[in-house]
């Protein structure tokens, strides 16, 4: 199954006190070919809460502090099967695999 990285961005805020700020923050989200999209944020905190290898973990942590597409988009296609078999199990409707 496909799974396509792009950026969106987002405007959150953010208060010190009586203070708001806005500000605008990119959001990075994988599309999958069945239509399903979800947060590369998600998709890493889901991988990370799932498998107790420490050296995975230590991976998922270093990709989710990197801002490279490139070194996103490989922890991506390295994981997405991990991810679809844990999502199926949890969601069985959403991925179907043909």
């Amino acid at each position: 199954m496909k799974a396509t990285l792009s950026t969106t961005s987002e405007q959150k805020n953010y208060s010190l006190g009586r203070i708001v700020t806005k500000v605008e923050e990119t959001v990075y989200m994988i599309s999958f070919e069945n239509g399903f999209n979800v947060s590369f944020a998600n998709f890493v905190g889901t991988l990370f809460n799932e498998y107790k290898n420490y050296a995975f973990r230590c991976e998922c942590d270093k990709v989710r502090r990197s801002k490279s597409l490139k070194v996103m988009q490989g922890f991506i296609e390295r994981n997405k099967a991990n991810y679809i078999a844990v999502m199926t199990r949890e969601l069985p409707l959403i991925f179907t695999v043909n």
